[in-house]
């Protein structure tokens, strides 16, 4: 959704920018006119930030057919029009650099964001695509953020639920915005020429001591999908040379597994 005053408080915040432009992502319309207006601006774009999104916290059986049509609309839908006008540029150029905004929710499973979920693991696979097919003219890289204290997160957590959530990373605090923007500067920047099709997450939530546990009893239950090691180490740990097998932690503690083809 256009936001008129948006704009102008970003310029004020930041009186260095050449200009700013004010678009709908989920209207294609809107964001080749934006960035036309950009281009006009710049002479050019060689670097997108696709960062537009819009969180939902609700059941999966409340779900709406609007609310997922909307959340589709802007986490995925928006993210491709942005990302193909841009690349259509970019391409024309000769260069160019595209970055994503994921989320490790497009990674794993979490409960009560189904259709922001699913927007995510989207973002994730649709990079990768872009990346086989841009090479090697433009690269193309997703962030996976996990927990960030921006100011749409923040309005979803009561105290205590921030806190209980603090509690389960490892440094102890959600990220600050400002720190997933530097990893957004390094993918743009030359240091990153060699990388593409990467989806970078941070930060990272450990497993438990019961989750580890469960992974282990889990694992005793599938030794024909284990690779069987004659090294020193200790018996629970050669059973983690479990090539088929991807094990991933949900918040849940429950644990997925996916099998490949016999």
């Amino acid at each position: 959704m256009k936001q008129p005053q948006r704009p102008l408080q970003i310029q004020s915040q930041l009186p260095k920018l050449a200009g700013t432009v004010d678009a709908d992502v989920s209207n294609l319309n809107q964001v080749q006119a934006a960035f036309a207006d950009a281009v006009r601006l710049m002479g050019g774009v060689d670097v997108l930030i696709n960062n537009a999104g819009i969180s939902i916290r609700h059941n999966f059986l409340d779900i709406t057919p609007e609310e997922w049509d909307k959340t589709i609309a802007v986490n995925l839908t928006g993210v491709f029009y942005a990302a193909q006008t841009a690349a259509r540029h970019m391409w024309e150029r000769g260069s160019g650099v595209i970055l994503q905004t994921a989320s490790t929710n497009g990674l794993m499973g979490y409960p009560f964001y189904a259709d922001y979920n699913a927007t995510k693991a989207g973002v994730i696979e649709l990079t990768k695509s872009m990346a086989l097919e841009l090479a090697p003219k433009v690269r193309v890289c997703a962030v996976a953020p996990g927990y960030v204290l921006t100011p749409m997160q923040r309005a979803e957590y009561t105290d205590e639920m921030l806190d209980a959530v603090n509690r389960k990373i490892p440094l102890g605090r959600h990220a600050k915005p400002e720190e997933i923007a530097a990893l957004f500067a390094f993918l743009a920047s030359d240091d990153a020429a060699f990388m593409t099709g990467q989806s970078e997450s941070l930060p990272i939530r450990m497993p438990t001591s019961g989750e580890f546990a469960l992974l282990m009893d889990v694992l005793k239950d599938f030794p024909v999908l284990l690779r069987q090691e004659t090294s020193n180490a200790p018996p629970p740990m050669q059973r983690l040379h479990a090539i088929p097998l991807r094990i991933q932690f949900v918040p849940s503690h429950d644990i997925r597994g996916n099998f490949p083809a016999p």
